[in-house]
Order: C-alpha cells, then sequence, then structure tokens
C-alpha cells in the first residue's frame, strides 16, 4: 500500500489532470481558439503563389470543420499564372470560426497557395494568417496596395 505522502501526490495529481481537462474542455471552441488575436499583417501575401481580385461565386462551409471551400470567378491576376478563369480553394482555419454562409464581400482580393494536405492531397488554398483576422480582403485599392507594399 502506498505511503500516505504518496497518496496525497497521487491525488494533487489526479484533481489537477482533471481540472486542466475540464477547463480545456470549457474553452477550447473554434471562435476562442487563439488567446490573443493579432492584427492584420498583409505580410502573409508573401506566403502566396497566386493573388487575385475576384467574385465570389459559390462558398461552402464543411460541417463539422474549419474548412470552407470557395468558388472564385478572376477578374484580374496579380501574382501567378495568368489566364485562369476560375479558382476553386479550400480555406483552412483554426483563428475562428467559419461562417456557415459567406457575408464577407462579393469582390475580394485573395492570396492562393498550393499545399499538400495531411491526407497526401494536392490542394489549392487561401493564405490565411495564425490568429489574425481574415486574409479574404474586400477588393479596394487601398487593400491591394497595401498587399504590394508588403510583398517589397
Amino acid at each position: 500500500m502506498a505511503s500516505r505522502k504518496g497518496r496525497q501526490l497521487i491525488w494533487r495529481v489526479f484533481v489537477k489532470t482533471q481540472t486542466t481537462a475540464l477547463l480545456l474542455a470549457l474553452t477550447a471552441t473554434p471562435s476562442t481558439a487563439c488567446f490573443i488575436s493579432k492584427p492584420r499583417d498583409f505580410a502573409v501575401f508573401r506566403e502566396a503563389e497566386v493573388i487575385i481580385s475576384a467574385r465570389v461565386t459559390r462558398y461552402e462551409k464543411q460541417p463539422a470543420s474549419h474548412i470552407a471551400i470557395f468558388a472564385l470567378e478572376v477578374v484580374e491576376t496579380h501574382r501567378g499564372p495568368h489566364g485562369i478563369r476560375e479558382w476553386t480553394a479550400r480555406w483552412q482555419n483554426s483563428s475562428f470560426a467559419e461562417p456557415d454562409r459567406w457575408d464577407g464581400p462579393t469582390d475580394v482580393i485573395v492570396g492562393l497557395k498550393a499545399v499538400i494536405d495531411y491526407d497526401g492531397i494536392a490542394r489549392i488554398e487561401v493564405v490565411q494568417q495564425s490568429c489574425g483576422p481574415t486574409s479574404i480582403l474586400a477588393d479596394t485599392p487601398r487593400n491591394l496596395q497595401q498587399i504590394v507594399d508588403a510583398l517589397r
């Protein structure tokens, strides 16, 4: 049989473990995945292989995930291959929960990059700043200029 001090130590470890598990269960939701929200950093567009001005033509939130699918009709290509008229891209985000439906601007500027997913499938993904606001921006001259400045 364990000594009294041994039993007390085991009890303290058990209580701390259970308390930590309970706190994580109560606070770990998609909207609070980041404890500190960062201000927008246009430097995230350095990760993009393609930067386009586009019109959102379709948005689908994937059930029970942090993933949404965008269909984007290209208005102008600022970086990357020209001549592509439509992109379908995945928006994966752990900083906040993607909305069930897209309420953002229809005309957007987005950065896209090729990724190999955890299941080994190549995908096109929207660049997204970790713990920051959405990197899907309204297509305005000011936003475009800030992206250009960040790429210098």
